[in-house]
């Protein structure tokens, strides 16, 4: 008989999505710090180019920040 896979735990699911916000923080760290060095050089389309779906970008991390935190309020007896 063929085996299920191993369905994901709590914390490897935790552990997932804390990857993934650490990726997007830092993709967004680094395309804000973009937007500042073109500001600093006076170059402000360039800045507003940079900063092109960082809105969207900022939603999708704090729906998945908001996320882990219910799972650990959920693991809380």
């Amino acid at each position: 008989m063929k085996q299920n896979p191993r369905l994901p735990r709590t914390l490897d699911v935790q552990h997932s999505i804390t990857e993934h916000c650490r990726d997007r923080a830092e993709t967004l760290h680094r395309r804000i710090g973009e937007a500042v060095a073109c500001l600093r050089a006076g170059h402000h389309l360039t800045a507003l180019g940079a900063m092109a779906g960082v809105e969207e970008e900022v939603r999708e991390l704090s729906t998945a920040l908001g996320l882990i935190s219910r799972i650990e309020y959920c693991k809380r007896p």
